[in-house]
């Protein structure tokens, strides 16, 4: 399959203030996923970058021997903090950064900083543009390029603020992971797609409806057309399954992988048929 699987997808533990994966990625995961027909995958940063080297190039040997490869990692910096906490923060920003490297991966996807645009007070836009610029000429010079997503609680809260952004920043090199914006409706979607164009390297996909999460192709958002305009904006894109229903079980029983990977894999197939 073309779509790569992000293991955040997998993660029951994705949303807790810890951050500790309930799964190993090379010994429950990656085998679970290559039987689910994937080939490719967007590597969450929690589940590999708290490892040391050596566990990490364990988790691409693992790939290696199962066929599977790290396209995509995603990270989560912190770019405005002061102190001790910002000592920790550029040490897990950078770790991100070699445990990638480490697994082969092409692309970054990260959040920019957790700090609305909108909100952003001038010595933290000081700051962040300061880090963000660092760690990018770092990944570089790792052979990684940096793709930001469009997500709320970020640069890009609101959307016009991040794109100023990174037009007065061209020197960053930075290209789009796209996402829907919560709330958003189709056409906006296409609007928006159509704007960035080859911008997009990157792509996020998850299904809801009136009802809650759902598999794509019973979602309130028209991703058909969507698809459309993102294959008009760059056929090169990478699509990446971020959340399926199967994902959000109870928490008062163990997490089963098998309904979501079985939604994964319908989903994937949704996406794969609309890209051919």
């Amino acid at each position: 399959m073309r779509t790569l699987l992000n293991t955040v997808a997998l993660e029951p533990n994705r949303w807790t203030p810890d951050h500790v994966p309930a799964f190993d990625l090379a010994r429950d995961l990656l085998p679970a996923i290559r039987e689910a027909g994937f080939r490719h995958v967007e590597v969450w940063q929690y589940h590999v970058s708290r490892q040391t080297p050596d566990e990490t190039k364990a988790v691409r040997e693992a790939a290696d021997r199962l066929g599977l490869d790290f396209p995509v990692v995603g990270a989560y910096p912190q770019f405005h903090l002061e102190g001790p906490p910002e000592e920790a923060s550029r040490a897990e920003r950078f770790a991100v950064l070699d445990r990638a490297a480490l697994l082969g991966a092409r692309w970054v996807k990260f959040f920019f900083g957790r700090v609305k645009g909108g909100e952003i007070t001038p010595r933290q836009l000081e700051l962040t543009t300061a880090r963000v610029a660092e760690w990018v000429a770092c990944g570089r010079a790792k052979n990684l390029s940096f793709c930001v997503e469009l997500h709320l609680g970020t640069i890009f809260d609101p959307y016009a603020y991040g794109r100023q952004y990174l037009a007065a920043h061209p020197d960053l090199g930075l290209r789009i992971c796209y996402q829907p914006y919560g709330g958003q409706k189709t056409e906006d979607c296409i609007r928006t797609v159509r704007e960035l164009g080859r911008e997009i390297v990157h792509a996020h996909f998850s299904g809801e409806n009136a009802s809650g999460r759902c598999r794509l192709a019973d979602a309130a958002l028209d991703w058909r057309a969507i698809v459309a305009g993102l294959k008009k904006a760059n056929p090169e894109f990478l699509p990446s399954i971020e959340f399926i229903p199967g994902g959000f079980q109870p928490k008062e029983r163990p997490f089963d992988l098998r309904p979501a990977l079985e939604d994964a894999r319908a989903d994937a197939q949704f996406l794969d048929s609309l890209l051919a």
